[in-house]
């Protein structure tokens, strides 16, 4: 079974809000990470190096404006 929660905070050092999701299962521990810079939204994951743009996940995610 899944235990995730979401935390949102305020980053002490860079003084960002971002919301936390830790998410483990009996195989897996993951970690994502949604931060808001210079007035955009970002996705950090344990899967990704770098910052990704949150357009872009729902993007890849087959979610279009019309």
């Amino acid at each position: 079974m899944a235990r995730n929660r979401i935390i949102i905070e305020k980053d002490s050092k860079t003084k960002q809000i971002l919301a936390t999701v830790a998410s483990d299962t009996l195989d897996t521990k993951s970690r994502l990470e949604v931060r808001v810079k210079n007035h955009k939204v970002y996705c950090r994951s344990n899967s990704f190096i770098e910052l990704v743009p949150i357009f872009i996940m729902f993007k890849a995610m087959g979610v279009e404006n019309e």
